[in-house]
């Protein structure tokens, strides 16, 4: 990829990103986020799960950013050419068929467990998946790849529980 392009690149990533984590995609003034689940993965499309409280119903939506897609309009300048600007974002949502009991019982796991508000900064990562996770006020908690040994058992176990009921792992 081209220098100039490969900067529009990473712009468009850093906008789609943010957009995901402000939930931009699904977000109404009378939604009340309640969980979201960030996976911003090197060479894949980036995905995020997303629970929210709408007027007392719980309601679960899974975005997908499909990066594979938008990064063929940025093969050379020719093809960038075709492309509006600025680059708008491939997004899909879907709502999921998941109960309320079902999504309330994710929730509830995650209730009892002492939330780490610090970590020690984990160096810099290159290759891989980064994911961020953000549930109530809590910190925004981030890590890359597998989840951190110095976390508590306990909320690695809802998390990688909370994976797999999103049908992500």
């Amino acid at each position: 990829m081209e220098p100039q392009l490969l900067q529009e690149w990473i712009d468009l990533r850093s906008r789609t990103w943010e957009h995901l984590r402000t939930r931009g995609h699904i977000l109404q003034p009378k939604h009340k986020p309640l969980l979201q689940l960030l996976a911003m993965p090197s060479f894949h499309d980036s995905w995020c799960l997303d629970l929210l409280e709408t007027d007392g119903t719980l309601s679960a939506y899974r975005t997908t950013w499909h990066s594979s897609q938008d990064s063929l309009g940025f093969q050379d300048w020719l093809v960038r050419l075709r492309h509006p600007r600025p680059f708008v974002a491939t997004l899909s949502s879907v709502r999921l068929e998941k109960s309320e009991s079902a999504i309330r019982q994710i929730l509830d796991a995650f209730e009892p467990i002492d939330i780490p508000t610090d970590w020690e900064d984990r160096g810099i990562f290159l290759d891989g998946t980064s994911f961020e996770f953000q549930i109530g006020n809590h910190p925004t908690l981030e890590w890359e790849n597998g989840l951190p040994e110095d976390w508590p058992k306990s909320l690695c176990d809802a998390i990688e529980s909370l994976c797999r009921w999103a049908e992500f792992a």
